[in-house]
């Protein structure tokens, strides 16, 4: 199939590229890697009036830490997500992510932030992002602001970004000493949509002996969720002690989790399986710093 007729424009800086969001709004799409918008064009899911390509922008592709966050840049690719050692190093769960996202050609092109601006809730990034409790950066010509991953993502395709806001980047709170990360994906085949997967954060608490878990679910439901009450009982036992017993009820949680939330009693079930699983990857893994070397 052939997209329907559309205006494109090149912007060669952020400026530009805000400015024809400002004058086209909703009528206008942003095509960065192409993964996800072109398909959608060419079988006519989508149809903009004018496509703006910021493809080529510089100062979009950055990967910055300070002593506490990372910033990464919307047009970092899928890629680099996955294979730079800093990511490993500082945000280890997102490089695992990366590595299931579609196929090694679609990461050599699709970027961080097209992948988080679709919304897709069967998507690894929005999941790793609200448990990592990302801030993502939007920048309009009104200015710029930051909103929190757990204010982003609306529903199905649905994001908090006004039509005339472009995502530029997410800042993430670095990986620190005794941290602790899970992912699992279930999949009918390696790059395939999921039908169910989890991402498990384990923050250590500064100056305590607890840890405060987050446990954010993708593919079971219409947007990416944190299921809390699978999240109460694991930050009540210290990893080590996670063990069959605990993790069943982690299951049973989970599914209670997405009563509301799911599509089905099979996807939220599915959704168990992957907390359970992600959480003995966590259980079984050596501390975030020797594990990241």
């Amino acid at each position: 199939m052939t997209p329907a007729p559309f205006e494109y424009i090149r912007a060669e800086t952020v400026e530009e590229a805000l400015a024809a969001l400002a004058e086209y709004g909703d009528e206008a799409a942003i095509l960065a890697g192409g993964q996800s918008l072109v398909p959608m064009l060419a079988m006519r899911l989508a149809r903009p009036a004018v496509v703006i390509d910021i493809g080529s922008l510089a100062g979009l592709d950055h990967v910055a830490r300070d002593d506490r966050a990372v910033s990464v840049g919307a047009l970092v690719r899928h890629r680099r997500m996955e294979l730079d050692a800093e990511i490993a190093r500082a945000l280890p769960v997102f490089a695992e992510a990366a590595r299931f996202v579609a196929t090694p050609a679609i990461r050599n092109a699709g970027t961080v932030g097209g992948a988080l601006a679709l919304g897709d809730p069967a998507a690894e990034y929005p999941a790793v992002a609200l448990a990592l409790e990302a801030r993502l950066r939007l920048a309009s010509t009104r200015g710029e602001r930051c909103v929190d991953a757990a204010d982003f993502f609306i529903g199905a395709m649905e994001t908090a970004a006004a039509p005339d806001e472009l995502l530029i980047g997410i800042e993430i709170d670095a990986a620190a000493p005794g941290d602790g990360f899970g992912f699992y994906e279930i999949a009918e085949r390696r790059g395939d949509y999921a039908l169910a997967g989890a991402v498990i954060v384990r923050r250590a608490e500064t100056g305590t002996a607890g840890a405060r878990v987050r446990v954010a679910i993708f593919g079971a439901g219409e947007v990416a969720c944190l299921a809390e009450g699978a999240a109460a009982i694991l930050s009540d036992a210290p990893a080590p002690a996670w063990d069959a017993g605990l993790l069943q009820a982690v299951k049973d949680a989970t599914r209670d989790d997405l009563r509301d939330l799911a599509l089905d009693a099979f996807h939220a079930r599915l959704a168990g399986v992957a907390v359970a699983r992600a959480a003995r990857q966590l259980a079984e893994g050596e501390p975030n710093e020797r594990r990241a070397a």
